[in-house]
């Protein structure tokens, strides 16, 4: 005769509202063949909580069968930790290449270009504005002129070193 349908029980393994963490969790899972389900939930518990999750999502809940919950506790264990508090993306996110202006050795390319093109902007505006207001006012041109051109030498050796 007809028996009822018997369902697995299922075990939370995961509760995040962190969008990495719930995707990256669920790919793990499916490729370890683990069958499982996300539902959403009320609320998730502070410690969990991703404190500025880059992608806004509901509070969701992973769940697996009784039988999975160990394999799938080990799978998903890296991402118990919300990635806002994780010390290692932290420390990978603060090595950045330094501008050029403050001296860094380590300035991408274009901004080493594109110094060398503005300083020598500045060179030509300087000498431009020194012959054209050499006649009209010889201080004043003098003057403007060459802080002109010291900036754009100043900016030109910036993009070379």
């Amino acid at each position: 005769m007809d028996q009822p349908e018997t369902f697995p029980q299922l075990v939370g393994v995961l509760d995040t509202n962190d969008n990495w963490a719930l995707a990256s969790a669920t790919t793990a899972l499916s490729e370890a063949g683990i069958i499982f389900d996300v539902v959403a939930i009320d609320c998730v518990p502070a410690n969990l909580k991703a404190s500025e999750p880059k992608w806004r999502i509901r509070p969701s809940r992973i769940l697996v069968a009784i039988e999975d919950v160990s394999e799938a506790r080990s799978l998903v264990e890296p991402f118990q930790t919300p990635i806002s508090e994780s010390k290692d993306i932290e420390a990978s996110s603060a090595v950045k290449p330094g501008l050029i202006w403050r001296g860094a050795p380590d300035a991408p390319l274009v901004q080493r270009i594109g110094a060398r093109l503005i300083g020598t902007f500045f060179v030509c505006v300087g000498l431009v504005i020194l012959y054209e207001f050499l006649k009209e006012s010889p201080l004043l041109g003098v003057l403007f002129s060459a802080a002109l051109v010291f900036v754009g030498v100043w900016v030109f050796f910036k993009g070379l070193a």
